[in-house]
């Protein structure tokens, strides 16, 4: 009778022992990322997206990525509230999952976008679940090195991409890309134990900011990698932080808070779909794309003969507009805040002297209306050269009002809004966009603020005129820069949907430039 006792109770310690090892978690070691690749140039860390999967997939921001990716964030949430589904998407994703972009070489070929969804002990159960059990829109796709390989079968999903999946020791690995090569790549890389983008797993998750948030991330941008992080991800909203991570030469932050100059705010804010305030120095490292690099030591000479307060740039709206190549664009207006005792028209000549003795170019000041208020200048040129050729509406002008000096792409749009702007001693009602703005941070070099519905609209007006014109012209040569053209107007549409968009730029401890961004209202 013991004997059978013992017996039976050893089986049942058995028997334990072999559950436990079955669904015991499996320790969650670096293979799992390694599967990543090395040269992507974006990768996410997503914590239990599950919790957050209606609002991630109606955002729009997020929905547009969706979309880039191949799929169709509609049929996606359409499937999510089926019955049953929302817990089968908490069964899948409440770990911790990674996603990466491998961007590809040809025009030709799409990108590659891969996945990891760490599982922990659901790991078993969900390969015995996709052996035994039928899964519709699921097949199983061959084996490679002794992994089974699936494929899900998205209707939205376009016939050059598939979605294949398998599940390895730790969780589920994937991607949507062209075939099946590059599921069997990720396997091979797991099997190897490569170290993919280990290193930048481990710097999100010891920063302090990224590795509170529920999502976060890289990216390989043009000048240097740039870390960023979600706080909160609604279905019309988003608060986060992107910060560039090689050390800026930024100057200091000023001692007062970054806002819009009560002249600055009386002549913009009624007129302005998107209004961007910085300090001086900031400023021109904001704009230097803008120019030649050859032309970076005069745009420091501006700090010098100007001395400038204040620094700002707004792109107009639709009363305002102004031309380029005979095609209509919005204005934009690049404004500084002179001191009491400047003389604009001597530090304006003696600023085109210094670029015309450097790179020839001809331009002298010409005056078009002097009232007791303000002055209207254009800039000519006489040197026969492009700039001299264009017609007079799309040359630069300048004027001057209020202590600010303002540069504009448009002489009509210029001389209108000098002249509708209320009297000096007018009382401003206007509220200034700066002051609302939810956040005070310390150290900060510059706000924006950006209507991103009327703003995308009238951006998305002119690269369409452009777009069509260069069709016209060269209609093989312009058709990558038209597929750009079609992306950038895909993105304007998705943003628009969040309405505005605010951020401030702050210089960190360390010297890198952070920026929190916030959409929506």
């Amino acid at each position: 009778m013991k004997r059978m006792i013992l017996l039976r109770l050893g089986i049942a310690l058995i028997l334990f022992l072999a559950l436990l090892f079955l669904l015991a978690p499996p320790f969650k070691s670096d293979r799992l990322i390694g599967v990543q690749p090395n040269d992507a140039v974006f990768f996410s860390i997503h914590r239990n997206p599950a919790a957050r999967l209606p609002q991630l997939i109606g955002n729009p921001l997020t929905g547009a990525l969706i979309v880039s990716a191949g799929l169709d964030p509609s049929s996606i949430d359409v499937w999510i509230k089926k019955p049953g589904n929302n817990r089968l998407a908490a069964w899948l994703f409440s770990g911790e999952c990674t996603l990466a972009c491998h961007t590809s070489l040809k025009s030709d070929t799409p990108d590659v976008w891969s996945f990891t969804d760490h599982l922990g002990w659901k790991t078993t159960l969900t390969r015995l679940w996709l052996r035994l059990l039928p899964i519709p829109y699921v097949e199983r796709w061959g084996t490679y090195k002794t992994y089974d390989v699936y494929r899900l079968h998205a209707p939205d999903l376009p016939r050059n991409l598939s979605f294949t999946f398998s599940v390895v020791d730790e969780g589920i690995i994937g991607c949507i890309a062209p075939g099946i090569r590059p599921i069997h790549a990720m396997l091979d890389r797991y099997i190897a134990r490569s170290s993919g983008l280990l290193s930048v797993y481990q710097q999100l998750n010891r920063d302090s900011e990224t590795a509170r948030s529920p999502d976060s991330g890289w990216a390989q941008t043009a000048s240097t990698p740039c870390l960023f992080s979600f706080q909160t991800i609604s279905s019309n909203s988003i608060h986060g932080m992107c910060r560039w991570e090689t050390p800026t030469d930024a100057p200091p932050p000023p001692e007062h808070a970054i806002t819009l100059s009560d002249a600055a705010n009386q002549l913009l804010a009624g007129n302005s779909l998107g209004i961007l305030s910085a300090t001086p120095d900031y400023a021109i490292r904001l704009f230097q794309p803008l120019f030649p690099l050859t032309a970076h030591p005069f745009l420091q000479r501006i700090t010098t003969i100007f001395s400038p307060q204040q620094a700002f740039a707004a792109l107009l709206n639709e009363k305002y507009e102004a031309r380029f190549m005979r095609m209509k664009f919005p204005a934009l207006i690049i404004g500084i805040s002179l001191p009491d005792n400047a003389k604009p028209e001597a530090m304006l000549n003696q600023y085109l002297d210094e670029l015309n003795a450097r790179f020839r170019l001809g331009l002298i000041l010409e005056k078009i209306s002097i009232t007791d208020s303000s002055a209207i200048y254009a800039i000519e040129g006489t040197s026969g050269n492009a700039y001299s050729r264009m017609p007079n509406e799309e040359r630069i002008v300048c004027a001057v009002t209020k202590n600010l000096l303002l540069v504009s792409n448009s002489q009509e749009a210029l001389t209108n809004l000098v002249q509708q702007c209320p009297p000096p001693d007018a009382e401003d009602g206007a509220p200034n966009p700066f002051t609302q703005q939810a956040e005070t941070l310390d150290r900060t070099l510059a706000r924006l603020r950006f209507d991103l519905d009327h703003g995308g609209k009238a951006l998305r007006l002119a690269l369409t005129a452009y777009g069509l014109k260069r069709l016209q012209e060269a209609p093989d040569e312009s058709l990558h820069l038209r597929q750009g053209i079609n992306e950038a107007k895909a993105w304007i549409d998705a943003l628009g949907a969040l309405q505005e968009l605010r951020v401030e730029c702050l210089i960190e401890a360390e010297g890198k430039l952070a920026y929190h961004f916030h959409f929506g209202h």
